[in-house]
């Protein structure tokens, strides 16, 4: 099936579904051509392409929410059949307060035809980006590049409807030398001529090469700069925990802080739909309202969540534009930066240490946000402002909230963070962080 069928194919999906007695009713068809290149010890590994179709069908009985995505939208009447006999066993939603009605205007923002027309230009892109590893100090690299081209149509039951299309291109490298030291960095761009990967090969082989029989790290409360790679976590669930469902869940250590301070006069951080190079932006969000920038700290104080019809009629405030079929969510999470330079925010740390990236972030309390991470790749230690060193072994050991009052540091440039640990796009600088709790690992 064409994805000029698609208009056709959700207009009936919803037709249907109100013709079985939903009283609300929305149809997304997403379809997607992708590419990835994958590369291991520096050579090119494989070359895959796929093409994958889904329709995403949401329907409200009353007040009885059921939603349903299948990848093959011929069985669109099976599919509404089963929805309609599992909504007189679901439990009634007494915060269901409908879904946007009427037309809107939308932006446009047509992809980039560079995107679209570089499937035949992706192994060449990924040797520039491994050519600069090993220039720069690299013994051997592994990681990924792909292109996306995607397009979306949707209707509503109450009058919404939109069709966008979209690229991108993202690349991730990890940087090793022979002493098992490593260093990672990702770039993205939805504008090929400003996609260098390059970039990121030279710095993954920059961190690298710095980590040379790193030693056990140190235990105890500590400055550490974080650098966007691993700034972008914290970014990021931050502005997750904005979503008004994980709030009203109990499932953020957000809840009951609008007008409050949750962080040092420093933080200031935005979702918006709307960023032309944002991996992430979208003309509109599931239920058809246009997206947009909503500030949700500003100079530490929290002054909104993410909402969709529903949540914002509950928490007395308006659609943010960021529903999803069920919760709303961020599109692209931005930090704003501040003034300083490298040099600077190393100067102010004096001691302690820069964390290069982290995984498995774990919250052991998400209504208090207690949480751990773990640093990886190239973790260096600094004294009188210098690097002196590498170190290993340790986790971040916290709470989110005390993370973003430690916040004493800010670098001046923007980096927009994409990879598998990071799946929302997010915009950071380098965050200088005070009394960050590290202890050790066991991994």
């Amino acid at each position: 099936m064409a994805k000029s069928e698609d208009a056709g194919i959700v207009e009936a999906a919803v037709k249907k579904a109100l013709g079985a007695g939903a009283t609300d009713a929305i149809a997304i068809v997403n379809r997607s051509s992708s590419n990835q290149v994958k590369f291991a010890n520096s050579e090119i590994a494989t070359l895959q392409s796929w093409l994958d179709t889904s329709l995403d069908i949401y329907m409200v009985f009353g007040k009885r929410v059921l939603s349903s995505s299948i990848t093959d939208p011929t069985r669109i009447d099976a599919t509404i059949e089963l929805l309609r006999r599992n909504s007189a066993r679901a439990p009634e939603n007494e915060d269901y307060k409908g879904i946007a009605e009427g037309k809107f205007k939308y932006r446009k923002n047509p992809p980039d035809k560079k995107i679209i027309d570089a499937e035949g230009k992706l192994v060449d892109l990924t040797w520039k980006g491994i050519l600069a590893a090993e220039k720069a100090g690299a013994d051997r690299t592994a990681g990924t590049l792909h292109r996306y081209h995607t397009w979306s149509t949707m209707r509503s039951s109450r009058g919404p409807s939109f069709e966008e299309e979209g690229a991108s291109v993202a690349f991730s490298i990890r940087a090793f030398n022979k002493d098992g030291g490593s260093g990672h960095m990702s770039g993205c761009s939805t504008k090929l001529a400003d996609f260098n990967p390059a970039e990121p090969g030279k710095e993954a082989g920059e961190l690298c090469k710095l980590v040379r029989k790193p030693q056990t790290g140190p235990e105890g409360k500590l400055k550490v700069l974080f650098t966007p790679m691993s700034a972008a976590d914290i970014a990021i669930h931050v502005v997750g925990f904005a979503s008004a469902a994980r709030v009203e869940s109990g499932m953020s250590f957000l809840r009951d802080k609008i007008g409050k301070d949750v962080g040092s006069p420093m933080v200031n951080l935005y979702d918006d739909g709307t960023l032309e190079d944002g991996l992430g932006s979208r003309c509109a969000d599931d239920e058809g309202i246009p997206t947009q920038r909503t500030q949700v700290v500003k100079e530490g104080r929290l002054l909104s969540y993410l909402h969709n019809t529903s949540t914002g009629a509950k928490f007395g405030a308006k659609s943010t534009g960021n529903a999803g079929l069920m919760f709303p969510h961020p599109w692209n999470c931005v930090m704003e930066p501040g003034d300083m330079k490298h040099d600077e925010l190393l100067e102010e740390m004096g001691d302690g240490l820069i964390v290069t990236n982290v995984w498995y972030t774990r919250f052991q309390n998400y209504f208090t946000g207690d949480y751990s991470t773990i640093p990886r790749d190239a973790i260096l230690k600094v004294e009188k402002g210098e690097v002196v060193g590498a170190v290993k072994g340790i986790r971040v050991t916290d709470n989110m909230g005390r993370i973003l009052k430690g916040v004493c540091g800010l670098g001046k440039e923007l980096r927009q963070i994409y990879w598998w640990e990071i799946e929302t796009p997010t915009f950071v600088p380098h965050v200088l962080i005070k009394d960050v709790g590290i202890t050790k690992s066991t991994m």
